[in-house]
């Protein structure tokens, strides 16, 4: 498993450099590492990126991952209650994993910065100076989401 998660990080980080945002690029290569058809992607996560549609609130590439947990782990009825809870399960192994290593799932934070406010807008439409940052954050949350997925159990209905 760890070259599935180096090829997978890699293909994020490629995905990250290509213009993709940190949710669409952590979505896609979790999707491709899974062999997962995923046809709303990268569409389904584009206003979930730097920090949550610019918000600055949860990072995005969480977000993405957040996704992804939802795909393989979601529920198709309001009746599946067990597979809901599963999902919820997942999540918070998969944010607790992050926030235990980074302090904090609020972008502007893991940026570095006071809070989103305008310079906070003009650094993410840029992505300058956050390119780094958000590129190790990408890897972090790519190799802890494969790290959850590794323990995958389908839950059945």
């Amino acid at each position: 498993m760890p070259q599935v998660k180096d090829d997978a990080v890699k293909c994020a980080i490629k995905h990250f450099e290509s213009g993709y945002n940190c949710a669409e690029s952590v979505a896609l290569a979790v999707c491709e590492a899974w062999d997962l058809q995923c046809p709303a992607l990268p569409r389904a996560a584009t206003a979930l990126g730097c920090g949550v549609g610019l918000h600055g609130d949860i990072c995005g590439a969480i977000a993405g991952g957040q996704l992804i947990l939802s795909i393989i782990y979601g529920r198709d009825s309001p009746k599946e209650e067990a597979i809901q809870k599963v999902a919820f399960e997942k999540y918070w192994e998969f944010i607790n994993r992050f926030k235990e290593e980074h302090g904090s799932l609020k972008c502007w934070e893991l940026m570095g910065m006071d809070g989103p406010n305008d310079d906070w807008l003009k650094e993410h439409v840029c992505m300058d100076k956050c390119s780094d940052v958000c590129k190790s954050l990408i890897e972090k949350t790519v190799r802890n989401l494969l790290d959850v997925l590794d323990e995958y159990d389908p839950v059945e209905p």
